[in-house]
C-alpha cells in the first residue's frame, strides 16, 4: 500500500514511518500541514492518506474534502488527538473512511489501514460508542450519519 502521511509533529511521522517500513508498506511522502497534504496527494497518488486533524495553514477535515473531491478513489484515515463526536461527524462528513485517535496502538493503525483498503470504514470502538450518544440524541429528522453508518455504530 502507498501511504501518504500528514501531521504537524516530524516525531509521529517519524515513528509511522518506520513502522509501515517495517510491515512492508511504502511511505510515498509526508506532510506537515493539510495544504501540503493536498499538493503531495495530488503528485503522488497514495492508495490512502494518513490525515491529523490540527494542522496549520489548512486543517486535516479541508484536507480531506478536498483530497476526496479531486480524488475520490484515494482514501483517508484520520488519526488525531481530537475524540470529539462532532469533529469525527464532521472528518466523516468530509470523506474520511476512518477516525481514530492518537491512544491507538500501531498494530490497529495498520490493522485500520488494510482494512480501510478492503472497503471498510473504521471508528474506534471508543468513538463509536460517543457517536451512537449523540446521534440517538439528536432530531429524529435530521440525518447525521448515513443508515449504514448509524448500523455500524450500533454493532460496535
Amino acid at each position: 500500500m502507498r501511504v501518504l502521511l500528514a501531521d504537524d509533529h516530524q516525531i509521529l511521522r517519524d515513528g509511522i514511518r518506520r513502522g509501515l517500513e517495517n510491515a512492508g508498506e511504502e511511505v510515498v511522502g509526508e506532510a506537515s500541514n493539510g495544504e501540503e497534504a493536498v499538493t503531495l496527494a495530488r503528485e503522488t497518488q497514495p492508495d490512502i492518506v494518513l490525515m491529523d486533524l490540527s494542522m496549520p495553514v489548512l486543517d486535516g477535515v479541508s484536507a480531506t474534502r478536498r483530497i476526496i473531491s479531486e480524488f475520490p478513489d484515494i482514501k483517508v484515515v484520520v488519526l488525531t488527538m481530537h475524540d470529539d463526536p462532532p469533529l469525527t461527524r464532521s472528518a466523516l462528513e468530509a470523506g474520511a473512511s476512518a477516525y481514530l485517535t492518537k491512544g491507538t496502538s500501531f498494530a490497529d493503525v495498520l490493522d485500520t489501514l488494510r482494512r480501510v483498503l478492503a472497503g471498510e470504514e473504521v471508528l474506534s470502538p471508543q468513538l463509536a460508542a460517543s457517536m451512537l450518544t449523540v446521534v440517538e440524541a439528536e432530531d429524529p429528522g435530521e440525518e447525521l450519519l448515513s443508515s449504514r453508518q448509524t448500523e455500524s455504530l450500533k454493532m460496535i
